[in-house]
């Protein structure tokens, strides 16, 4: 599988490549009113409103730090009706791709019931542990469906 690496604080994680349509620089925020903490607000990309999740946030409690190297994660998620909306994760340090074969992954041990997002894990050749995340299971349905209004477009 290959996968596209990020970090949060100090840990690392991954998220399959072929869930990423595209990897962008991070960009200007409008507020989301009386979404969880962790939707950090949305923006306009190529005609629709995307809205963005603060991996470091969510994960570990922490805002994402801004810098050169975060960016935004454009994955396709899918509605509750059929097809998919545009979703953005913001995570720091997105920097490389790296390729995990199927039998490095293993079971990361403990799985919150909270953090379902949180899929296996594996070693990279110098020892560090990897973390990797389930896209489709990042939003809860609440969620899903305050991001996508009720499954239609986001509202601008």
């Amino acid at each position: 599988m290959l996968t596209v690496m990020f970090h949060l604080g100090d840990q690392s994680f991954a998220i399959d490549a072929e869930r990423v349509e595209i990897v962008i620089p991070a960009l200007p925020l409008k507020p989301t009113p009386g979404a969880p903490d962790y939707i950090r607000g949305r923006f306009e990309y190529r005609g629709q409103i995307v809205p963005v999740i603060d991996l470091g946030q969510l994960i570990l409690k922490q805002p994402t730090k801004p810098g050169l190297s975060a960016r935004y994660l454009l994955i396709s998620y899918p509605k509750k009706s059929g097809g998919t909306a545009l979703l953005g994760l913001w995570a720091e340090r997105v920097t490389e791709t790296l390729e995990v074969p199927d039998n490095f992954l293993s079971d990361g041990g403990v799985n919150p019931p909270d953090a379902k997002y949180l899929g296996r894990i594996f070693t990279t050749e110098d020892g560090e542990i990897v973390q990797c995340v389930e896209p489709t299971d990042i939003l809860s349905a609440e969620v899903r469906d305050l991001l996508f209004n009720n499954d239609s477009t986001p509202a601008p």
